[in-house]
């Protein structure tokens, strides 16, 4: 089975997932290319609680920090 958090119909090409954040959260993120989905899924493809939203970062950014 494949992670359906690498293909979320809300992902852009050039974003990956990065996590499902509580409402509220995303204001102490300190990614700068950060955007916020609308539905957030477990892995496997069910809809998570709506206090929940599925937070994407260009993939760019997310590289440079990981590898820093």
């Amino acid at each position: 089975m494949s992670n359906f958090n690498e293909s979320h119909p809300e992902k852009k090409e050039d974003e990956i997932f990065v996590t499902n954040l509580k409402i509220g959260d995303e204001k102490s993120c300190y990614f700068e290319t950060k955007r916020v989905g609308n539905v957030a899924y477990t892995k496997n493809g069910e809809k998570i609680n709506s206090l929940y939203k599925p937070l994407f970062v260009r993939k760019s950014e997310y590289e440079r920090l990981k590898n820093d």
